[in-house]
């Protein structure tokens, strides 16, 4: 129990009890060869919280610390048992849809940012747009992606882009061009 106990510990963040970094690493290894070997889809978001550093400026480490505690439980309460929810870094998520293809990730991505606009945070209001928000960035394996990296980076890409296009969105990455052989 004590080992069990330590190995939990050591792939949970302690502010949001989400997975972390190192789990979220050795899971999408794992669960690319699982899609490879049955031929089923992968999706990864990758999720940031809109104007974060202004919250934790306006309203205080302590607060900005409330804030990921509770987008991390909107996250945990949208998503199904199978799918891995993890704190990738500071502000960010990352959460891996097993078995679902980019449309259907798309739409629980949309849910996902409406829950969150929608959610009574304390001082939303000192918020650029009244509210706290997130942007989200879509890829599926194997659309989007050959591997790990290409699929992380057409997610981060898609989420930058959100940012761009004015945060409080969703983004989908652009497919993979196909790989042509020549004889």
């Amino acid at each position: 129990e004590a080992n069990e106990a330590l190995a939990t510990q050591a792939t949970t963040d302690g502010l949001t009890g989400l997975r972390n970094f190192r789990f979220f690493q050795q899971q999408l290894r794992t669960e690319l060869l699982r899609s490879r070997r049955l031929n089923n889809p992968v999706s990864l978001l990758m999720i940031d919280v809109d104007n974060f550093k202004l919250y934790n400026d306006r309203n205080g480490h302590p607060a900005g610390d409330q804030i990921l505690i509770e987008v991390s439980a909107i996250i945990r309460r949208r998503l199904r048992a199978t799918d891995v929810s993890c704190r990738y870094g500071g502000e960010e998520f990352a959460v891996l849809l097993l078995d679902t293809p980019k449309r259907a990730a798309a739409s629980v991505a949309g849910e996902l940012r409406s829950l969150v606009e929608d959610f009574a945070f304390p001082d939303r209001e000192r918020q650029p747009s009244g509210r706290l928000t997130i942007s989200i960035g879509v890829a599926t394996f194997p659309d989007d992606a050959k591997d790990a990296q290409s699929l992380l980076k057409g997610a981060d890409d898609a989420l930058y882009r959100a940012k761009a296009l004015g945060r409080n969105r969703v983004e989908q990455a652009e497919p993979s061009p196909p790989i042509i052989v020549e004889r």
